[in-house]
């Protein structure tokens, strides 16, 4: 990797290590490949939390050659810093992974490691970030790029033919006959698919696409875990609900959490009700500020067990998109009184 890679903005690099040639070496091969990037080294532990307490560092790289025991107590050190002292990712060149507290978005490369996959690990850091502040700057009321690929999938379904009609409402030949003759206004269920391609793809970094949107009656769609919330506004009740197949969710939490995950767990589970309370965030802003609704923030309830029925907080039609990503299945849904 010979060129150099453009950053949106300045970006803070902590390199400790204690080798000298090795130090600068890194140095120059960040300056060289990120022409943007401030870097500042240090030799020991002590001097880098010193740096980490005083500025906030994009990314702390721990040394090619240090001692188990430092690289250990200093990962912990970071791990006890306030939140927004934390560096948003960090590179180990450490030989046994397992030894090391794990913090955040890091990276264990294997020594020796080649100076390009320093370098490659630091672009997926890098590009984290960059999606992080996109995402910030949408939850301030700024637009996401994500959400342009959303739109384009909101009036199409991969199975069956969904149909919006001239007054703005939708129909869908689901297998409950009287489904097929209800309808509700797409403007309402649009922005929580939208939301759903654009949380998912920014928070978990999984990219889906919608399979197939349709309305039923019934509490039949089933799940491994989930997690519904009401919403309440002066214009309409109902509930919204996400619904993932346990695959699915494990590797999308598994990316936010920077973890590997066999299991739902303890450790995993609340990761359904933070997408959940996204994805509502991201509509609930929308039909607010676009729509004139004035739904009021909730909290989510999350539903563990594999097979688990979906039952929202109130009757009516429910209209459910189904998404399909690389490691499986989920659904979103809101219900609304007829």
């Amino acid at each position: 990797m010979s060129e150099s890679i453009q950053l949106a903005d300045q970006t803070w690099v902590l390199i400790v290590e204690d080798e000298a040639s090795t130090r600068e070496g890194s140095k120059a091969a960040f300056q060289k490949h990120y022409p943007l990037s401030k870097v500042v080294t240090v030799t020991n532990g002590h001097e880098a939390l010193s740096k980490i307490e005083k500025q906030r560092f994009d990314l702390v790289v721990l040394p090619y050659e240090y001692p188990t025991e430092g690289v250990s107590t200093l990962m912990n050190d970071i791990a006890r810093l306030e939140q927004q002292k934390k560096p948003f990712g960090v590179i180990v060149g450490f030989s046994r992974e397992n030894e090391i507290p794990k913090l955040g978005r890091a990276y264990f490369l294997q020594k020796p490691f080649e100076t390009s996959a320093m370098i490659g690990a630091a672009r997926e850091v890098f590009e984290a970030k960059a999606k992080s502040k996109q995402w910030e700057a949408f939850q301030q009321g700024g637009d996401h790029p994500s959400a342009a690929a959303a739109k384009e999938q909101l009036a199409t379904a991969a199975h069956g033919k969904v149909v919006m009609q001239e007054t703005g409402a939708l129909t869908s030949p689901g297998a409950d006959a009287n489904a097929n003759k209800a309808s509700i206004d797409v403007n309402f269920i649009n922005p929580f698919i939208e939301g759903a391609v654009v949380v998912l793809e920014t928070v978990c970094e999984t990219k889906s696409v919608k399979e197939s949107l349709f309305a039923r009656k019934e509490d039949s769609i089933r799940g491994d875990i989930s997690a519904v919330i009401a919403m309440n506004s002066s214009k309409k009740q109902g509930s919204f609900a996400i619904s993932f197949e346990k695959r699915c969710f494990l590797a999308a939490a598994g990316r936010m959490l920077g973890e590997t995950y066999t299991e739902v767990n303890d450790e995993n589970k609340d990761v359904v009700g933070e997408i959940c309370n996204q994805i509502f965030g991201y509509a609930k802003r929308k039909l607010n500020n676009e729509q004139g609704y004035d739904i009021q923030p909730a909290i989510p309830s999350i539903i563990t067990g594999d097979g688990h029925q979906i039952r929202h907080l109130v009757k009516g039609l429910v209209i459910a998109a189904k998404f399909k990503t690389d490691e499986g299945f989920f659904i979103v849904e809101a219900a609304i009184p007829g």
